[in-house]
This record gives C-alpha cells, structure tokens and sequence, in this order.
C-alpha cells in the first residue's frame, strides 16, 4: 500500500526534472516533475503601444509561471506579427508580482507573474509575443502591440 508519497516543490520553473528519494538507504528510479509552463495574460507599458521603431521602450508582461523573482529562468521573449518570433526583447527579467501570496501561512513575493523587458528595433503592428521560461514556451498572446507609424 506504500505506492503514494506527497511533496511540496520550491519555486521553480522547468520540465522534467528529476527527482530522488531515498527510503532506509534505498534511491528511487529517476521520476521527473514539470512546473506549469509560462502564461501571457496582458503586455502593457510604453512599447506595448505606439513603440519607438528603435527599440527601448518598456515592456510589462504580466502572468503566470514566469520563475521566482530575480530568477535567471528566461530563455526569451519573442514577438512579431507572423510568427511571434521575429524580434527578441532585450534585458529580459522577472520583477516582483502585484500582489504576494500566501504560501503555508508565510506571506511570499516570489515573482512568477511579471516580466519586464525593453523592445528590440523594429516596425510594424499586430506584434504577439512568446515567453520561454526554462525549455517551456507559453501559447501566442492575445494582446498584440505595435510600434509607431513612420
């Protein structure tokens, strides 16, 4: 009946990382645990709308399983109007959430829900944007952005 054990993970982001147990000395077979992969629920900020065709402007982008604060998860943040990976956004970092949660009891702000980063040169609109954190990449935004008519 000893076929179930329950554990709580650290803040985290990734796929399949491997877990060991050790049980009166003996190591488990190599299981793998996934953190959900990353969500885009709005981008906002001075690029988001109106950009500078040169690049710079801010970004805010808001979500979810974006990795704890300060962490060095991000992958990339891509955008464009095709494919979403036309452009890279630059000095990519996740930034504290709106609000901290309760995590057991302890109040935590460890991140996970918003990235800031600064546009890329470029031109055009109707931009959606990607966010890869830890091998794991997030659907298409729904948000699209664009950068200024010339």
């Amino acid at each position: 009946d000893h076929f179930m054990m329950n554990c709580t993970t650290v803040p985290g982001a990734g796929a399949e990382l491997f877990v060991t147990l050790y049980i009166n000395g003996q190591k488990s077979r190599l299981p793998t645990i996934d953190y959900l992969a990353p969500t885009i629920f709005e981008i906002s900020g001075a690029g988001s709308a109106d950009g500078q065709t040169k690049g710079g402007d801010q970004v805010t982008i808001t979500g979810e399983n974006f990795g704890p604060l300060g962490s060095t998860y991000i992958d990339a943040v891509t955008y464009g109007p095709v494919f979403a990976t036309e452009y890279e956004a630059v000095g990519c970092h996740v930034v504290g959430s709106i609000a901290a949660q309760m995590i057991d009891g302890v109040e935590v702000d460890a991140g996970h829900s918003t990235i800031v980063c600064n546009t890329t040169e470029g031109l055009g609109k109707d931009h959606r944007w990607y966010v890869t954190i830890d091998g794991q990449t997030s659907d298409k935004s729904e948000n699209r952005t664009n950068y200024k008519k010339p």
